[in-house]
């Protein structure tokens, strides 16, 4: 590849990611979550924590059918043309959403309404993680390790960058629209406009694909059916996977928590629930790059180790949110900022670990698992949510008493802060 074709494949794949993130910012899961919120209004007896926790995790499950990637990756020929077509796809599945939801609402049971409305999300979700797997695998054979930290930190800033200006571009409009519409008028319709125009950023994003080379995998690519498990040779690489299952599942418990959180206790429009998002969009934006560099000159353990005990404050401001104190949310989303940090870690880590000849089956395999972890731990805390809705954990001698949102908050700060002892397992067997 010359150094034009390897600065051009770059550009498209930084411009991927921005038209990508301002598609994620107009449909994004807050959008989804309040959309169920508004047809589930005049239903109350609805397990709403249940339904946001599987709108959450279905996704993640199927994606453990992402393990298949470099066997369908073999099987099509081409990694550009396979990601190009997973990256076409999976936006024109969402079009079931404006196309199919009105007409239903009105002729179906509202069970089948929200159970479409969950295969709809997962299937968009699980096309989009073939196509990102494959990208990643073009990625590492592009940049060379030395120089992964600073493009990854570019690309992530970009892709922040886009997410921000949907994020913001819905708020408003949701605030300045949803929120006006007369009673004579059902809420949920407000939200089509935006998905469509997300769904429209979305394909625009497979554009700068087009531009990519056919790039080859560094070795020769291994098609046996041992490839797959290559990566688990590696004891560290093994270390690596238990971390990601150990800090998702630390998420996991408190997410749907979260967003029901703030839509029922502590009723906060959307527009101030993107605009938390947003803060931290902008934040990680302008960090994301000076993060990459970090990890190039001092390696992932000190900014991830960092980065990581700042963020896990965040759940503590959930803790401690009430609808008097409802702002705390923007104090939790400016120490997520940091999260970026952690994040571009994790993908400067994956390349760097998985096989030279078989970056794919790493990349499968580690997000595969986490995002699995992620979306059962998930679902246990939607269930749990619901299940003890009404019930206080009350500990006299302590002078505790929470209910059970209090409880996953302060247990995702105390497992996020946890995994760090991970990160120095993986520094201790380094050689090894």
């Amino acid at each position: 590849m010359t150094i034009e074709s390897e600065r051009k494949a770059k550009e498209a794949v930084i411009l991927n990611a921005c038209f990508w993130g301002v598609g994620n910012g107009f449909i994004s899961t807050s959008l989804i979550v309040y959309l169920i919120r508004d047809i589930c209004a005049d239903h109350p007896s609805v397990p709403v924590g249940t339904v946001i926790a599987w709108i959450i995790a279905a996704p993640r499950i199927a994606g453990l059918l992402r393990l298949a990637v470099p066997r369908l990756i073999d099987r099509f020929g081409s990694r550009k043309w396979f990601t190009v077509l997973t990256f076409a796809l999976s936006p024109l599945v969402l079009l079931g959403i404006p196309l199919w939801l009105s007409p239903l609402i009105h002729h179906a049971p509202l069970g089948t309404v929200l159970g479409l409305l969950v295969v709809i999300w997962c299937v968009y979700h699980l096309i989009e993680y073939f196509g990102t797997t494959a990208l990643w695998a073009m990625i590492g054979d592009l940049v060379p390790p030395e120089r992964r930290g600073r493009f990854l930190g570019i690309r992530e800033g970009m892709m922040i960058l886009g997410q921000t200006f949907g994020f913001l571009a819905c708020g408003l409009y949701a605030y300045f629209v949803i929120d006006s519409l007369p009673n004579t008028v059902p809420r949920w319709e407000g939200y089509l406009l935006p998905t469509y125009l997300g769904i429209v950023c979305l394909v625009l994003a497979v554009i700068p694909l087009l531009r990519l080379p056919e790039i080859e995998p560094e070795g020769r690519e291994k098609k046996a059916s041992g490839g797959l498990l290559e990566p688990l040779r590696s004891r560290r690489f093994v270390i690596f996977v238990l971390f990601g299952m150990y800090l998702q599942m630390s998420g996991g418990l408190s997410q749907s928590v979260q967003f029901a959180y703030q839509v029922y206790v502590l009723q906060i429009s959307l527009l101030f629930a993107l605009g938390a998002q947003t803060l931290t969009r902008i934040g990680q934006s302008a960090i994301a790059p000076w993060k990459g560099r970090g990890i190039d000159r001092f390696g992932f353990f000190p900014i991830m180790c960092g980065s990581l005990v700042i963020v896990s404050f965040g759940s503590l401001c959930y803790f401690f949110a009430e609808p008097a104190t409802w702002w705390l949310i923007y104090v939790a989303a400016f120490l997520w900022v940091f999260w970026v940090g952690v994040n571009i870690g994790i993908s400067t880590l994956v390349l760097t670990l998985s096989p030279p000849e078989n970056k794919a089956s790493g990349i499968a395999i580690f997000y595969t698992a986490s995002t699995f972890s992620f979306a059962i731990f998930t679902l246990l805390g939607g269930y749990l949510s619901d299940r003890f809705r009404d019930g206080v954990l009350s500990v006299p001698a302590l002078g505790l008493s929470w209910d059970y949102a209090h409880c996953s908050f302060f247990a995702s700060f105390v497992l996020r802060l946890s995994a760090l002892v991970f990160l120095l397992w993986i520094v201790r067997v380094r050689g090894e």
